[in-house]
């Protein structure tokens, strides 16, 4: 048995980024005894990790939306019986087989999950495993974006040519596959369109540097943010990395913790972003900017740049990322500060996400409790335990449902928040709980909710 061998084929053969073109190429990986190789691609936006199973054990774990597989080698033949399990608050569940498969010598089979959770499918798809020529890069795509409704053109072309002048790679609908096809390594900008509007790109790479390999390129539901309906996510021999629409922004947004700061502006880069944030508001509406570092400050409201409270402070916010920027602390203890809350804020058609950010400076660690409304047993035990100030929990997996949450001294059932009714939750919600110190002139400690 070789399926849990992955099988990395000169990784460094592959760079894929806005780089320089004019290096030789590498030279073209050949297979001298011919075998089965599989890969397999999260292509399912609203579906949860999952575990990838081979003859009921568990070849792949831990396997996310937009990831590919390495090559994983087989032994040609042979019947496996491959299944997905998706990892599921308390049991995981088979969502896609098992279905038993038999793979040829001198093939690759690359095994996807696509399509929205509820209508969760696998697509298969199988290139030879030829030779390539020297200096060439091989490219397949694969379309893997439900609810289109029409069929999607794609170009590979040189830098800025014009669509209406340039031949596409073909047109094709969900499920459906384009090549493989060979073309000279070198800089290329990938663009898709829709079939009635061919030359009014829905996606653009910008400048992208291929070397020479095999690819397979999958066109993946955009759950980034920007105005792109699509993403891609690029499988070669040694796993995959995501390309997102050159115009793709970050997100971000600002939440007023700071108990004894009246209402401030933010500022990044040396102007006001956002203004007049009040602890009572906590957090502020989101907003867009290019992905890239900024510094930033907090300042009283109306006295940016003298009244600079925080800061500067450089963050980045990459391309692409959902980002929460908390003002902690307080001006009585002189320990304001500002944390980045960066984390996978993708929707999960199967539970709801939760996380917790403990910004009450003047509390210890503690744990959290999500209980029945109204309820004070804490008999089931902490949801997440020991979470220090200034610390994120991370976003768990939580049965859609209604609770209270109840804020624990680390260790002890003494209760410091709570019981908190938090909203009732839905498959599909992402909400982050964020602990704050008492408000002026009150002993009780309290929370910011918001969802994305």
């Amino acid at each position: 048995m070789k399926f849990n061998k992955l099988f990395a084929v000169v990784a460094s053969l592959f760079v894929l980024a806005a780089c320089d073109s004019d290096d030789p190429p590498p030279p073209t990986v050949s297979t001298e005894d011919p075998t089965a190789f599989i890969q397999v691609l999260h292509a399912s936006a609203d579906a949860p990790p999952v575990d990838i199973l081979v003859n009921d054990a568990i070849a792949i774990p831990d396997f996310d939306y937009k990831q590919g597989s390495g090559l994983v080698e087989l032994d040609p033949g042979v019947e496996y019986q491959i299944a997905v399990s998706a990892q599921l608050p308390g049991d995981d569940a088979v969502v896609i087989g098992p279905v038993g498969l038999t793979f040829d010598a001198g093939t690759i089979t690359t095994i996807s999950a696509v399509g929205n959770a509820a209508e969760i499918d696998a697509n298969v798809f199988t290139q030879p495993d030829s030779n390539i020529a020297l200096g060439n890069a091989e490219i397949s795509v694969l379309h893997a974006v439900p609810g289109v409704g029409e069929e999607v053109v794609v170009y590979a072309t040189a830098v800025g040519a014009d669509l209406a002048a340039s031949a596409p790679v073909g047109q094709f609908d969900f499920g459906g596959t384009l090549g493989p096809v060979e073309v000279p390594a070198g800089e290329y900008q990938i663009r898709a369109a829709l079939e009635s509007a061919p030359t009014v790109a829905i996606f653009d790479s910008g400048p992208v540097s291929l070397t020479a390999t095999r690819l397979l390129v999958a066109a993946v539901p955009n759950t980034t943010g920007g105005n792109s309906p699509i993403s891609l996510t690029v499988l070669t021999s040694a796993g995959s990395v995501e390309i997102v629409d050159v115009s793709t922004p970050a997100v971000v947004r600002a939440v007023h913790n700071a108990t004894d700061v009246p209402a401030v502006d933010i500022a990044a880069g040396g102007a006001v972003a956002i203004p007049n944030l009040t602890f009572e508001q906590g957090a502020s509406d989101t907003i867009e900017v290019p992905g890239g570092t900024y510094p930033i400050e907090v300042a009283l409201e109306g006295q940016y740049p003298a009244g600079v409270a925080i800061g500067p402070v450089d963050l980045e916010f990459a391309t692409g990322t959902v980002n929460t920027v908390v003002a902690r602390g307080t001006l009585l203890n002189d320990d304001l500060n500002a944390s980045q809350l960066t984390e996978d804020t993708r929707s999960i058609a199967l539970y709801s996400k939760v996380r917790v950010f403990h910004g009450a400076s003047t509390a210890p660690a503690v744990d959290v409790y999500l209980v029945a409304p109204g309820s004070t047993d804490l008999s089931g035990g902490p949801a997440i335990a020991n979470l220090d100030y200034a610390e994120s929990s991370g976003f768990a997996a939580v049965p859609a449902g209604t609770y209270d949450a109840i804020v624990t001294l680390a260790g002890t059932e003494t209760i410091a928040i709570g019981p908190a009714a938090l909203p009732a939750l839905s498959n599909g919600d992402v909400v982050t709980v964020i602990a704050r110190d008492p408000a002026q002139g009150s002993d009780a400690f309290g929370v910011t909710l918001f969802a994305d």
